[in-house]
């Protein structure tokens, strides 16, 4: 997530404007209030973009509970601070600031009160286009160290032949005595995108978060420079679903929560008498709407999925945004450096020449190991597809090699946690299918229906995999999961003793 950076002031001991050496990323406080990092704890921001070093205790946070705020959000916010009514020199300083920043806006809206000819009154005009458009592309342009062609936004709804699922059309929601069930059709991918973000809503971002997304695949080059093709698509962020939506809230999680769910194929219509593909089940307690908006949500991230790819929708690492918020700090520092060298040195030109040089060869290591970030981010992000990938095989395999076993949802859920490899599950399976005498099995405790194999085997890890079956009439159901799981997994299985309504 790229962020905005602003020089802070305060007022120092002896009343006058002092300014930190460090630009300060904004980050949001309680109810989306900006804010900076000063030695650990978080200030309120002023107009003028200052501090109260004063500022009262409870109106301060520490610093790991207030998130970096995104920079489309920070621009819209920085023009709605606070006077700084705690000090008279910092409110002089942030009243001339707003006439200086508003002045050439109002020569170009109030043309009668214009005291300037025509002509500087169009190059103000076009100075605040300008200005404009720069906050704009370093809004949606990756971080400094990539070079990136000319950009090209799209709007989802200008895209020829896209439109988002439509209710009833593509999916339904229906409540019944036991359970509330999402009904919805299969379309390039579309249920394994949606089993994606219901098992891991905390990775995945909505996709009215942010200010764009694009599928451009980077170039390398031999020295490590990352380039990105001449024209670069960028789509950008719908608005939220509704007014209800918390925007501030990004992930899946965040938004909605996490919900143990079954999903099956559909087959038998809709009470709106549409067949659908499958159907996804939830417990009756999540209130209707929550699912409703939550679907929605989800839908139209995985429809964006076949422009993009889910994993462009993956909540980036928290630790690498830090990191870059580091070499920013630190390349904000090499300028100082620069100008503090052309100021001393002017006179010495051996001297200039060593501090040219060793302020160069740091700016280069920090941009390399920016690149490298960089790569080790789209590196992530192709093992997260793989393994995405593998798992959605692996589902199809035991649909098309044991139809007779019917794999609970949260056994899915265990095999993407906990399992490096299937390999000695699906032996262990097919025993169990077979009737193999070479496997015994216990029954699970506090409970009529459940079984388990008695027998440990590979996660590719450690020998802690578990297997639970149930045999009810023509099914037997399956639920995969491990050693460290198991309290939570019996707790699961006596309330669902025997699973029921898996056949709606």
């Amino acid at each position: 997530m790229q962020t905005l950076k602003v020089k802070v002031n305060y007022i120092n001991k002896s009343n006058e404007i002092a300014t930190y050496f460090f630009s300060r990323a904004i980050r949001s406080m309680k109810n989306g209030i900006p804010g900076v990092n000063i030695s650990g704890q978080v200030f309120p921001l002023y107009q003028g973009y200052f501090i109260d070093v004063n500022e009262l205790d409870e109106n301060k946070l520490k610093v790991n509970e207030c998130p970096f705020m995104s920079k489309k959000e920070a621009i819209k916010k920085i023009g709605l601070l606070p006077m700084p009514f705690f000090n008279s020199v910092a409110m002089s300083y942030a009243q001339d600031e707003i006439k200086n920043k508003t002045a050439p806006l109002k020569d170009v809206l109030n043309k009668q009160d214009q005291s300037i000819n025509k002509e500087q009154s169009e190059k103000n005009f076009r100075e605040n286009q300008e200005h404009f458009s720069t906050k704009i592309n370093n809004l949606l342009n990756p971080d400094e160290g990539f070079h990136v062609g000319k950009l090209h936004r799209i709007n989802y709804s200008d895209i020829p032949g896209f439109s988002f699922p439509q209710y009833e059309k593509d999916w339904f929601f229906e409540r019944s005595v036991y359970y509330s069930y999402v009904t919805v059709n299969e379309s390039e991918d579309r249920i394994d995108h949606i089993k994606s973000i219901l098992r891991s809503p905390s990775e995945y971002e909505c996709i009215d978060v942010g200010g764009g997304r694009s599928n451009a695949e980077p170039l390398y080059k031999d020295d490590g420079e990352v380039k990105f093709p001449e024209k670069l698509p960028v789509y950008l962020a719908p608005d939220p679903i509704n007014e209800s939506i918390d925007a501030t809230k990004k992930t899946f999680k965040d938004r909605y929560g996490e919900f143990e769910f079954e999903c099956k194929r559909s087959y038998r219509a809709a009470p709106n008498n549409v067949q659908y593909d499958y159907w996804f089940r939830f417990d009756l307690s999540i209130s209707d709407d929550l699912l409703k908006n939550m679907f929605e949500d989800i839908l139209r991230v995985s429809e964006a999925a076949k422009i993009l790819s889910l994993e462009s929708f993956l909540q980036r690492d928290q630790e690498f945004e830090k990191e870059a918020d580091t070499i920013s700090d630190n390349q904000s520092q090499y300028s100082e450096l620069e100008e503090l060298a052309n100021l001393y040195a002017a006179d010495n030109d051996e001297l200039k020449q060593s501090l040219d040089k060793a302020i160069e060869s740091n700016k280069r290591i920090e941009e390399l190991n920016s690149t490298l970030k960089k790569n080790n981010e789209i590196l992530k992000d192709k093992i997260a597809k793989l393994e995405r990938k593998e798992l959605a095989n692996f589902e199809r395999n035991l649909e098309t090699f044991l139809p007779n076993f019917d794999f609970l949802e949260r056994g899915m859920k265990s095999v993407k946690r906990d399992y490096q490899s299937t390999k000695k599950l699906q032996e262990v399976l097919h025993l169990v299918h077979e009737k193999s005498k070479n496997i015994g099995f216990k029954k699970v405790r506090n409970t009529k229906y459940w079984q388990e194999v008695d027998k440990e085997f590979s996660n590719g890890v450690d020998n802690q995999g578990r297997i639970y079956f149930c045999k009810q009439e023509l099914k037997t159901y399956i639920l995969t999961g491990h050693k460290q799981n198991q309290d939570e997994d019996f707790i699961y299985l006596q309330k669902n003793d025997p699973p029921i309504d898996l056949d709606k």
